[in-house]
């Protein structure tokens, strides 16, 4: 089957399917994918076709990696980008693409995302995906209206040889079920309030519907040159700090402003880091054993949990004034509320 004939029967299934949904699921949406940049002349096709079938998609959903499209190549390919907000770029042009094609109010759904599309990358274990997931998707929140990490676990993508603890697996949980540094980094995300103070390159501050804030802190580093010179299933589970361009921490100073006067705050401190919440870390206290007993993956699994401290802070002024050391790919949530 050609790509010609390829795009008719995703249009027919599109159409039937909208048709079901229509029947039995009054509301539902239906939509086709697409990768960012790659064969858009059949993309363009396609939506023409749709409207003039009276069938225009009721979203648009992408895949999301930072990746360089070679458009004209017949299947893409997956050559690594080293423009830092390659990902912010391709949403926007998404939106640009469709706004061209006269669907700027349709949906955009980013229904796989990952850091890699390799199942063989410790990057997928480390810290560093946690740290490009919390300071990556405050990015582009403004933008889509939803998003899809990849994968769920590393079930999905087991080999005969994926024996070990950790093997690079996309997965937020492994084989055995050891949270890993990501799956943590999406339970700080759905932590945080509906409503966004202020966001920077580092920091996100929301209030929630109770008066509490929360503040989102990474330090995400940027790969150096031997990241993009050797196969993504060669880093070493002990040595990705090889990678980075430096691994300097950050100082983060916050001054929240309209605190109730001379009120006493409780601030509690959760961290994801080399030291906690880190498969890799714990992992390697084993000398990267790979014939663990039941026993030692179950000790894993309860110590790969982030840190939690607290401290009070008084509101001076009508100001809570907090500081905040942020290490290389480490990721802190504060929450911060007035004690009774």
């Amino acid at each position: 089957m050609d790509g010609q004939e390829v795009l008719i029967a995703d249009l027919a299934v599109l159409v039937d399917t909208d048709a079901a949904y229509g029947a039995v699921a009054a509301g539902a949406d239906a939509g086709p994918g697409a990768i960012p940049g790659w064969l858009e002349d059949r993309q363009r096709t396609f939506l023409e076709e749709c409207r003039a079938l009276g069938c225009a998609p009721d979203f648009w959903s992408v895949f999301l990696y930072p990746y360089q499209t070679e458009a004209g190549q017949p299947s893409p390919v997956h050559q690594r980008s080293s423009d830092v907000h390659t990902e912010e770029k391709q949403i926007q042009h998404v939106r640009e693409f469709l706004r061209a094609a006269g669907m700027e109010s349709c949906k955009l759904f980013v229904s796989e995302w990952n850091i890699t599309v390799s199942d063989r990358d410790y990057l997928n274990d480390s810290t560093y995906r946690a740290a490009y997931l919390a300071q990556k998707l405050p990015k582009i929140w403004n933008q889509i209206d939803l998003v899809a990490v990849s994968l769920g676990s590393d079930l999905v993508g087991s080999h005969y040889d994926t024996y070990k603890v950790v093997s690079g697996g996309m997965g937020l949980l492994t084989r055995t079920g050891i949270r890993k540094p990501a799956f943590f980094a999406l339970q700080f995300l759905n932590s945080l309030g509906l409503w966004v103070i202020d966001q920077g390159e580092n920091h996100v501050v929301t209030r929630t519907s109770d008066g509490s804030l929360f503040l989102l802190c990474s330090n995400q580093k940027h790969f150096n040159s031997q990241y993009y010179m050797r196969s993504e299933e060669s880093f070493e589970p002990g040595k990705l700090d090889e990678l980075f361009e430096d691994l300097d921490p950050i100082e983060l100073t916050f001054r929240l402003d309209g605190m109730p006067e001379d009120a006493v705050c409780a601030v509690k401190v959760r961290t994801i880091s080399s030291r906690e919440g880190n498969i890799l870390g714990e992992w390697e206290k084993f000398q990267f054993e790979t014939d663990l007993k039941p026993h030692d993956i179950h000790y894993l699994r309860q110590a790969c949990y982030p840190r939690l401290t607290m401290f009070t802070a008084r509101v001076q002024k009508g100001i809570l004034e907090v500081k905040q050391t942020v290490q290389p790919n480490e990721v802190v949530l504060l929450h911060i509320y007035a004690r009774d």
